[in-house]
């Protein structure tokens, strides 16, 4: 079985790691993979570094680049030969049907829905984009069950198959954060509007004084703003930026943290906050979209109900002084050993990709 995976993005990210995740291990299962991805990015590197074949090309701009990036798959498509064509994210699954390929067996792993989120305009453009995508699409898969409702809410008709969820799957670590450093917060995430950075500089503000520090792992575009914002607040003596970074480190950050912060205005299913509680770290969350399919406030996590930064200060001095703490991580590990189940996750897409053979 040869499968091309095509990933416009290929900054650093959760759906990165998942795609370097499921092509390492169909690898090992036996198949031949491939992945098509953006020129000079993080995953063109780590794939790499993995030995997963990879494919590049000008897959990640405006508009303007849009027909060369359908005409970088069309020509990738037809050199490869793939069986199964396995496009991640909206902007491949559109460039797939802009590049009028004829390849037949085609999945299209939808790892957010995004423009769900936005003003008005950009979500009724997003929305005909997305059905647009779709009619070329044999087999979507939605990684969290909120998203999939959201589509069929706007009308996202699927063209064969019906649609299936497939959590995101990952090797559970063994360590654990046994001896965290006692009041860090790590967040992990890029600097960009979605995951509101700037919140989580006014949750810091709230709680420096009381002894709790933070780590910032992730880049992007607000970095300026929000070292702009730390220096205002005086918050340099309690907070630390340590930008990109690889994928184990950021998974030694969390394991030497006591929390794991989201403050992100939308998600699908966030990776970091899975990584975390694989370690026993307690998350503290916002509550939207697929994250309550998870974190359920009090048992295998905690939940904030508003985008205040005094609720997020209050959910972090809750949990600090919470005596059942290590309990309710441990129930958050075993949730995501069962839920997650990367060997589950991996079968899951063998399933799907057997229906084309």
């Amino acid at each position: 079985m040869r499968v091309l995976h095509v990933v416009c993005d290929g900054n650093p990210g959760g759906g990165t790691s998942v795609v370097l995740n499921l092509t390492t291990a169909l690898a090992k299962q036996g198949c031949e993979v491939a992945i098509l991805t953006s020129s000079g990015s993080h995953l063109s590197r780590e794939s790499i570094r993995v030995g997963v074949q990879v494919f590049v090309g000008p897959l990640f701009g405006g508009p303007s680049s849009a027909y060369g990036a359908a005409r970088t798959i069309q020509k990738c498509i037809a050199s490869y030969k793939p069986d199964i064509v396995h496009l991640h994210g909206s902007r491949a699954a559109f460039y797939f049907r802009l590049s009028l390929s004829p390849h037949e067996a085609v999945v299209y792993t939808v790892h957010g829905l995004h423009f769900a989120h936005k003003e008005t305009v950009k979500r009724c453009v997003g929305k005909v984009l997305e059905r647009f995508s779709m009619h070329r699409v044999d087999q979507p898969i939605f990684v969290c069950k909120f998203d999939l409702e959201i589509a069929k809410e706007m009308g996202i008709k699927f063209r064969s198959l019906e649609p299936e969820v497939i959590y995101n799957g990952f090797e559970v670590s063994q360590a654990s954060s046994e001896s965290p450093t006692p009041k860090r917060v790590v967040y992990i995430g890029r600097l960009v509007y979605q995951k509101d950075p700037l919140l989580m500089v006014e949750v810091a503000s709230l709680l420096a004084e009381d002894g709790f520090t933070f780590e910032f792992i992730g880049g992007g575009p607000l970095l300026g703003e929000v070292q702009k914002r730390i220096s205002e607040l005086g918050l340099d003596f309690a907070v630390r930026l340590k930008g990109n970074v690889t994928h184990d480190e950021a998974l030694r950050a969390l394991a030497e943290s006591s929390y794991a912060i989201l403050t992100s205005r939308w998600e699908g299913l966030p990776v970091a906050m899975i990584e975390a509680m694989s370690l026993g770290v307690a998350v503290i969350v916002p509550d939207i979209c697929g994250i309550p399919e998870v974190i359920s406030s009090g048992k295998t996590g905690y939940l904030v109900h508003s985008r205040d930064p005094r609720e997020f200060a209050v959910a972090i001095r809750t949990a600090e002084a919470d005596p059942s703490r290590l309990e309710i991580c441990q129930r958050g590990r075993h949730l995501v050993s069962e839920m997650f189940s990367n060997h589950e996750f991996i079968s899951q897409h063998m399933r799907v990709y057997q229906k084309f053979l």
